[in-house]
């Protein structure tokens, strides 16, 4: 069958296609579509999406990156901010990226980057003060931003220089969404389009600045920074980093670090905070695995915390769309894809299936104990993606997260603020809008 054949959704409307709905109503559009097919045709101005829907076809398709390259809008729009990273470079670079940049997230080198973020919360959570209503996004963001730059430079940043990069990673990255499903968006003078150039422009220098500080350091210093450099100076077949390639590698994973892990703090504690029985189940689990505040070693022991990490992750996936581009003609769910056709991957369509979910919109971490219940395919949660071309940092993203949640719920009880409201904006990230908790002393 061909691809005009693929089955569409309603909603599209002349020249805009579906548009309307994407930006509308997003997370409600996509929940419904494998209602219309295992692969349904969306119509973005005069571009053509295909989606896939069920967990075979998209491991298919993430699987064979050849066929299904890195591409579409939304990497287009992706790599005008990360450059060509690890996460954004096509097919062709991926390997040789890949083999040079792993031994910087070897098992014990993610140790230490996540003792990095372990040294820091205990003393974020210390100071927050009984009552105090917590902006959750904010603190998490401060947070990951003091650790990553740690991590990769040793070193911190100053506090002004910190808060601008915060503002620009927030722009830059709401603004790729828009610019990706909006046809022609970006080519408009618009002030969004104004504020998303000058945000880019100053955290690339920013971060540019910081490199080349860091490129005088004294040998011996072990961060991720110098990994890379090493990556630019080592002997090896699969070529080597220039700075160029150096600074988008940085660029890449400041991202990647710190707005995916400080979202899924920030939905785990939302979501936590409406349901103290699940609260309290943690906090009992943390104190009899941590003596203090919890530290690296101790996650091995904190199941049920990590449990509610990956249900959070599976509810609002940081990665919630993206999308690869054919290079050949492709067979997909039984339809003859042609090339240059944009398939779009969606984490949050899989993991709200109720076919392989039950309740899917039910947050029960429980469903990821294998000792009472029946775990679901391992292809049905792509939180962190699937194929040679997964998350290199997912070990680290769990971690982190895990550090963050422990060591707040081990001091603070959380409960929903006055006239409590959350919504969801989204950009590269499914970012939460509204988390303002308040805190109560453990007793």
């Amino acid at each position: 069958m061909d691809i005009e054949e693929i089955p569409k959704p309603p909603g599209c409307m002349p020249v805009l296609g579906h548009v309307v709905p994407l930006v509308r109503g997003p997370l409600e559009f996509l929940r419904a579509l494998p209602e219309y097919g295992d692969l349904v045709r969306l119509r973005l101005g005069r571009m053509d999406a295909i989606v896939a829907c069920t967990p075979d076809l998209n491991q298919s398709l993430l699987v064979d990156d050849r066929t299904f390259d890195k591409g579409g809008a939304i990497w287009d729009r992706g790599r005008e901010v990360v450059g060509n990273g690890l996460g954004s470079c096509p097919h062709a670079d991926h390997r040789s990226q890949r083999r040079l940049i792993q031994p910087a997230f070897t098992d014990a080198r993610v140790k230490e980057y996540s003792s990095t973020v372990a040294d820091l919360v205990p003393s974020l959570v210390e100071g927050w003060g009984t009552g105090d209503r917590i902006d959750v996004l904010g603190q998490s963001t401060l947070l990951m931003m003091k650790a990553v730059f740690r991590a990769i430079f040793s070193d911190s940043i100053p506090d002004a220089e910190l808060a601008q990069a915060i503002d620009d990673i927030a722009s830059v990255v709401q603004g790729v969404y828009l610019r990706a499903v909006i046809p022609g968006m970006d080519k408009l003078p618009l002030p969004m389009n104004r504020r998303h150039r000058a945000a880019h422009d100053r955290l690339r220098s920013t971060l540019r600045s910081l490199i080349a500080r860091r490129g005088s350091a004294p040998a011996g210093i072990r961060d991720l920074m110098s990994e890379l450099m090493a990556a630019g100076r080592r002997p090896s077949p699969h070529g080597e980093l220039d700075l160029r390639e150096v600074e988008d590698q940085v660029v890449t994973f400041v991202l990647a670090a710190i707005d995916t892990t400080s979202v899924t703090v920030t939905w785990a504690l939302h979501l936590l905070a409406t349901r103290p029985e699940l609260q309290q189940e943690i906090y009992q689990e943390i104190r009899s695995t941590a003596a203090g505040a919890p530290q690296v070693d101790d996650l091995a022991g904190l199941n049920l915390t990590r449990y509610a990490v990956k249900e959070t992750l599976r509810m609002y996936p940081p990665g919630w769309l993206f999308s690869r581009v054919t290079t050949s003609t492709a067979t997909l769910g039984g339809y003859r894809i042609p090339p240059g056709v944009t398939v779009v991957c969606s984490p949050y369509v899989v993991h709200h299936r109720a076919d392989i979910y039950s309740a899917p919109e039910e947050f029960n971490p429980h469903r990821w104990n294998p000792e009472k219940h029946q775990q679901p395919p391992r292809n049905a949660f792509i939180a962190f993606g699937h194929g040679a071309r997964k998350c290199i940092g997912d070990v680290f993203g769990m971690n982190v997260a895990m550090l963050i949640l422990a060591n707040a719920l081990a001091r603070w009880r959380f409960e929903p603020s006055t006239n409590y409201k959350v919504g969801h904006k989204l950009g590269f990230v499914l970012t939460p809008v509204g988390v303002e908790l308040s805190t109560k002393p453990r007793t």
